[in-house]
C-alpha cells in the first residue's frame, strides 16, 4: 500500500463548548469530482427554453452543449473550484477540520485553478490524482432568480479513477470517509467502500441528486446498509425510498442502521435514527442568493459538530449556520472574515 505525504495531518487545537482549548484528532477524506465549476445567474425562461431536464437538477453535458450554452449568456460566468465531496473538504477545512480529497483531474489550467484552490481552504492536495488523457471536469451551475441552482456537467478526468486508485490509497489515515453518490455505479465506488469500511473508517454518503437516487436506487439501499451517515434533500430522500409525504419518508429513513441527516431547506432539517427524530431549524438569514453548494456546506458544519463531539442536534445546528452563510452569496466561496464569524459562533452552541 503506498501511504501519500501528508494524508494523516497533525492534531490541532479545537475550542471546546465550555470555552476551553482541546486538543484532538480529526481526519476527514473527501472521495468525489474535482470540478471547476461555471455559475451564472439565468433566467426561468433561458432555463425552460435552452436547458433540457428538470430544473433544480443535475444532468450530464458535452463540450458542445456547454459551448452553445455559454455563448448564449455572452460567455459571462464566475469561474470556482467546486464538486459536491470537495466543496464540504474545502469549508470543512476552512472551519479547522483536517481534510483531503481523493479524486482525479487533468493535466490543464484548470486542474492547477482547483489545486490552488484545495490549498487556499487549508486541505490537503496528497489525494488529488492526475489523468493525462482527459481535461478536468466542470460544472455549469444556473441559478435562477429563486436562487435554484440547475447542474448541467461534464466529470472529465474525474471518471478515469480506477478501482487501482482505491486499493493504492491509505484510508487508515483518515476517521471519517465521504462518498459523493455520483460514483454509486462505478468500479471505484466499490473499491472506496470496501477499503474504508477495511481501515475501520466511519463512512458517510451523499446522495448528490434525485436523477442518481431514482436510477440507481438498488445500490444505494445496498450501500445505506454499511454506512454510518447518509445526507440527503427531501427530493433524493423520497426518489430513494418511493415515499413523498414528510412523516411516512421520516419513518423509511428511520429503518436505516446509520443516521440520515435530512435536509428541508428553509424548513430546517432532521436528524433520523432508528430511535430518534431530531428536528433543527433553519438558521436565520437576510436574503437567499444562490443555492448552489448549501447541501455541501451542511456537511461540512455537520462534520465540524462531529469533530467536536457535538450531539446530532447540535451536528446539525453548526450545518444549519454554515448552509444559511453560503446562499447569501454567488458562488461557492466565503471570505476569510465570513469564516471567522461562523467558527465564533459555532463555539457558542
Amino acid at each position: 500500500m503506498i501511504k501519500l505525504p501528508n494524508c494523516k495531518p497533525q492534531q490541532r487545537n479545537f475550542s471546546s463548548n465550555s470555552g476551553g482549548g482541546v486538543t484532538m484528532k480529526f481526519s476527514l477524506l473527501g472521495v468525489g469530482s474535482p470540478l471547476v465549476d461555471l455559475s451564472v445567474q439565468v433566467s426561468d425562461g433561458f432555463l425552460a427554453g435552452h436547458v433540457p431536464g428538470k430544473k433544480g437538477g443535475t444532468l450530464n453535458i458535452t463540450d458542445a452543449e456547454r459551448a452553445d450554452l455559454l455563448s448564449l449568456l455572452g460567455n459571462q460566468y464566475l469561474t470556482v473550484a467546486g464538486g459536491a465531496a470537495a466543496n464540504t473538504i474545502m469549508a470543512a477545512a476552512e472551519l479547522g477540520l483536517n481534510t483531503t480529497l481523493l479524486g482525479k483531474v487533468g493535466n490543464d489550467r484548470e486542474a492547477e485553478i482547483f489545486r490552488q484552490a484545495l490549498l487556499d481552504s487549508g486541505a490537503s492536495t496528497s489525494g488529488l490524482l492526475t489523468d493525462s488523457t482527459a481535461a478536468t471536469g466542470y460544472c455549469l451551475a444556473l441559478v435562477t432568480p429563486d436562487a435554484e441552482r440547475t447542474m448541467r456537467s461534464n466529470l472529465g478526468a474525474s471518471l478515469h479513477v480506477t478501482p487501482a486508485d482505491a486499493e493504492k490509497f491509505d484510508f487508515s489515515a483518515f476517521d471519517w470517509v465521504l462518498l459523493e453518490g455520483y460514483f454509486i455505479g462505478t468500479e471505484f465506488f466499490d473499491a472506496v467502500l470496501a477499503q474504508s469500511i477495511g481501515a475501520g473508517c466511519k463512512i458517510a454518503l451523499d446522495l448528490c441528486s434525485f436523477e442518481l437516487a431514482e436510477k440507481f436506487r438498488d445500490k444505494f439501499l445496498r450501500v445505506i446498509k454499511k454506512i454510518d451517515l447518509l445526507f440527503a434533500n427531501f427530493e433524493e430522500a423520497s426518489a430513494l425510498t418511493g415515499v413523498a409525504e414528510l412523516e411516512s419518508l421520516t419513518a423509511a429513513l428511520g429503518n436505516f442502521p446509520g443516521m440520515t441527516a435530512l435536509k428541508l431547506g428553509a424548513a430546517g432539517s432532521m436528524v433520523i435514527t432508528n430511535n430518534a427524530l431530531i428536528k433543527v431549524p433553519a438558521a436565520k438569514t437576510d436574503r437567499v442568493v444562490d443555492t448552489t453548494a448549501a447541501g455541501d456546506y451542511y456537511a461540512a458544519g455537520f462534520f465540524y459538530g462531529l469533530a467536536h463531539d457535538f450531539t446530532p442536534e447540535k451536528c446539525a445546528v453548526a450545518a444549519a449556520l454554515t448552509s444559511a452563510e453560503i446562499v447569501r452569496h454567488h458562488g461557492t466561496k466565503l471570505t476569510e472574515n465570513i469564516w471567522h464569524n461562523l467558527i465564533t459562533a459555532m463555539e457558542k452552541i
